[in-house]
């Protein structure tokens, strides 16, 4: 994910920061403290702990799905949670449903163990509504820990992409023997009907935090069923029927300022770098934009940007392609036959071509 910045390592794991977590932690921070009448110190501490909690939910999921053998690239901390970067979502029912409720298991087992051990010390109200009870810092921190990991469970549970329940709701469908796409598509319906339960409740009661989730649910439910509809429109369909095409190529030495004219000529984003009429990478369409933001980025060559090239046949599954693309973390597929490079497949020609089969034209 872009605009992310390395924090540490966990199971081998990336973790990383989003800019607007930054940007929004001193009045994250404000807010808990006085809301709570505490010191900037406390509310610090606090905050910290809380998405100490929110890494360790993704954790839990990016373990169970490298139990399945699944690749979890990253996970990127955002100002209202954490997502977790995986290769692909599995299709089986039983994979899919135990991975996403590891997350919300975790957050109950730390709110369960807290309630256990904190609940039999003297003088603590431990209870959802309590924090008020407690006059302490040590125990207000408790019980608002306590808290928030029981809403993080209930939250992530409610049956709507992109929550863990949502995911958990298709899982079921799947294993009532309803065909994957329809059970996506009934879980979609079932998104965007608390999505207009929240607008409406939201509005009524003033309540904008409820506005601020239904924006969450209508973006996850939507981006779920565009996935799943591309991947469903072009499964039996195969790299040749790409074919014939006379991608544009390039040299190791050319610069990016000479690549600006054929993005504009010639409506190609990405392109194969040849040497001596073999194919030695692929100079990526986000690399170039990359390049060019960069100080004399118009002087750089192909060489220093180009990627390792991911060669497919023309008897591939442009499914089973975009699978390998979402893996290896690149946006294109270089068609090969007999050695010879015969043309490409990106993610952009997938969306396009997944919006001609779906009738909506891209």
């Amino acid at each position: 994910m872009r605009g992310t910045m390395n924090l540490f390592r966990a199971f081998g794991i990336p973790i990383r920061m989003h800019w607007t977590f930054l940007a929004f932690f001193p009045f994250l921070v404000w807010y808990v403290s006085s809301s709570q009448e505490q010191s900037l110190l406390w509310g610090t501490i606090l905050y910290v702990l809380l998405f100490a909690c929110v890494v360790l939910h993704e954790l839990a999921h990016s373990l169970v799905a490298r139990r399945f053998g699944l690749k979890v690239r990253e996970i990127v901390l955002l100002p209202i949670g954490g997502v977790a970067s995986m290769e692909r979502i599995p299709e089986e029912p039983g994979r899919e449903a135990a991975i996403a409720i590891a997350g919300p298991a975790f957050n109950l087992a730390v709110a369960l163990a807290l309630f256990i051990f904190m609940d039999r010390l003297p003088g603590i109200m431990f209870n959802l509504g309590a924090i008020w009870q407690n006059e302490t810092p040590f125990t207000r921190g408790s019980v608002a820990i306590f808290q928030v990991n029981v809403i993080m469970a209930v939250f992530n549970l409610i049956p709507a992409f992109p929550m863990d329940g949502g995911r958990l709701l298709r899982a079921a469908l799947v294993a009532c023997k309803i065909p994957y796409i329809r059970a996506t598509a009934t879980a979609v319906v079932v998104s965007k009907v608390l999505l207009a339960l929240f607008v409406v409740l939201g509005l009524f009661t003033q309540q904008w935090m409820l506005l601020a989730i239904a924006v969450v649910l209508y973006a996850g439910a939507s981006s779920e069923e565009h996935m799943v509809r591309t991947r469903s429109n072009i499964r039996n369909i195969r790299a040749e029927h790409l074919l014939p095409q006379t991608p544009l190529t390039i040299e190791p030495g050319s610069t990016l300022g000479s690549v600006v004219p054929l993005l504009l000529s010639s409506g190609q984003t990405h392109f194969p770098v040849v040497k001596g009429g073999r194919l030695a990478g692929v100079l990526c369409h986000r690399d170039i934009v990359a390049g060019l933001k960069r100080d004399g980025g118009d002087e750089l060559t192909a060489r220093e940007l180009m990627r390792e090239p991911l060669l497919v046949s023309p008897d591939d599954a442009l499914v089973e392609i975009q699978r390998r693309m979402e893996e290896q973390g690149i946006t294109v597929a270089c068609i090969v036959r007999a050695g010879r490079l015969v043309g490409l497949v990106s993610y952009d020609s997938l969306r396009r071509l997944a919006g001609l089969l779906d009738g909506n034209g891209g």
